[in-house]
């Protein structure tokens, strides 16, 4: 009963802030720490790529990398309480895009406040305990009920949005979960300790994404079937063009659309959501002027 309740919270908090902590540890401390020691050695490992487009350093495509590491994500995704989940959201044919690897060390310059792509829903896997925002993900909540205007606020650097923006704090070994629509940032680290996280990154049916080049090639542990399952772009999905894929279904047309694609389409006009939209305009009102006199300084000088 305890179990559902805390599921049932978890999507609670979810759709009502845009991001929620998970119930309960899904690995057990042993399986945390190998996860962990795998990463790390990918991490120092010069034949993986990484890449430093976000500002912290970051492994993509982690499966098909080591039959070991596979056994564990697949223990992630198909444990009963990430399930539930997801599928309350996403509904029942989802599939999984990228699984990434991120560290924010000492003096991550973090990352300005953005959305990512429609329909987009990630599952945070905590490596290490995250006490404090430095070097943390994030939050403006209620964000993903509104219209998709984070490109165009004047405040979205992180100097300025760190101060109004919640951080997703938690343990190591514990997880969360996130719609990418929700206005969301890393804080700069400023701390001697690293953040270290991994991220799974979901849609739903009419999600459209680019297949990672490595593991949509990867020979991955065949005792990961459902991991294999997600990832697998031989079923579920549709060619959408030269390079992406949508996410297809295979059940009757007409169902009504998972609530992570919903909200792109449907916004909230609650008593809470109108009081967001105030608290917008009023954040505009002060830094459009602000950021207009600096570009105007900066052209006459």
């Amino acid at each position: 009963m305890k179990f559902v309740l805390e599921v049932e919270n978890t999507i609670h908090c979810l759709k009502k802030n845009g991001f929620a902590l998970g119930y309960g540890q899904v690995l057990s401390d042993s399986e945390i720490q190998e996860f962990e020691v795998i990463i790390k050695r990918l991490l120092f490992d010069a034949d993986v790529a990484k890449d430093f487009s976000s500002n912290a350093l970051t492994i993509t495509g982690l499966a098909g990398r080591d039959p070991d590491l596979d056994f564990l994500l697949n223990k992630i995704v198909s444990s009963p309480q990430i399930k539930l989940v997801l599928t309350n959201v996403l509904g029942d044919e989802y599939k999984i895009w990228q699984i990434n690897a991120r560290v924010s060390e000492t003096n991550d310059s973090g990352l300005l406040l953005h959305q990512d792509s429609p329909g987009e829903t990630n599952l945070v896997f905590l490596l290490k305990d995250q006490d404090s925002k430095d070097g943390c993900t994030g939050f403006y909540p209620g964000t993903h009920l509104i219209p998709r205007w984070a490109k165009k606020i004047s405040w979205s650097k992180i100097s300025i949005s760190k101060f109004l923006i919640k951080p997703l704090l938690g343990k190591k070994g514990q997880h969360a979960f996130f719609f990418n629509k929700t206005w969301h940032a890393r804080f700069p680290n400023n701390n001697k300790k690293e953040r270290f996280v991994v991220l799974i990154s979901f849609f739903p049916v009419d999600g459209i994404f680019t297949p990672d080049v490595f593991m949509k090639d990867s020979k991955r542990d065949q005792r990961s079937i459902e991991l294999n399952q997600l990832l697998s772009v031989s079923n579920g999905v549709e060619k959408f063009n030269e390079n992406q894929v949508r996410v297809i279904g295979t059940k009757v047309l007409n169902v009504e659309p998972a609530y992570a694609i919903g909200i792109e389409r449907n916004f909230s006009f609650s008593i809470g959501s109108i009081f967001l939209y105030v608290k917008l305009f009023v954040l505009e009102m002060i830094f459009k002027p602000i950021k207009l006199g600096y570009l105007l300084f900066k052209f006459l000088m």
